[in-house]
């Protein structure tokens, strides 16, 4: 039963991922869809490089050679970055935004990727499978879900809007964050 509860949510997690940009892609026009896609891509990039790598460190240093005390440095990382991103993304929306949207979004896309790939990490090392699996595909989630609001007439789309989300979703990734 634990293989079929597993097989679901990985599907429904990575479905999520593949129909995300594809849903968002029949609702909006096409210079938005790129906009959209551009930030995303950037983002990926950018959380790669944000993380520093310490998603491969973890396993190492906590699992494999038993440095409990380094927990501590991944945590204060992930919570770190996003929150100056955050911070500096809140203050950019706050005064009208004197970073281009694309950039405020890439931004706020990286730090809720860089955290969900830092923390499913965490999970995955001590082997809390589901809540790890929920935490890759989180972003796309989240962007279905604003899909769902858009479709249903509750919400137009607005890159600012999105970001809105994006920045309330953090907030929940790192009340996630504390509580584990």
């Amino acid at each position: 039963q634990r293989v079929s509860v597993f097989s679901f949510v990985f599907f429904l997690v990575k479905g999520s991922a593949f129909a995300a940009a594809l849903w968002l892609s029949n609702m909006v026009s096409i210079a938005d869809l790129g906009l959209f896609e551009y930030a995303l891509s950037g983002g990926l990039i950018l959380a790669v490089i944000l993380n520093l790598g310490l998603q491969g460190a973890y396993p190492f240093f906590i699992i494999r050679e038993k440095k409990e005390s380094y927990r501590a440095i991944f945590f204060f990382h992930g919570l770190l970055v996003s929150g100056l991103i955050l911070g500096l993304i809140f203050l950019n929306k706050i005064t009208g935004y004197w970073i281009p949207i694309k950039f405020s979004l890439m931004g706020i896309m990286a730090s809720v990727i860089g955290m969900q790939v830092l923390y499913s990490t965490i999970l995955k090392s001590h082997e809390v499978l589901i809540p790890a699996i929920l935490l890759d595909g989180g972003i796309f989630i989240l962007i279905n879900i604003y899909n769902i609001l858009i479709y249903l007439g509750v919400l137009s789309f607005s890159f600012e809007t999105l970001e809105t989300g994006l920045m309330i979703y953090m907030m929940v990734l790192w009340g996630i964050y504390f509580l584990s």
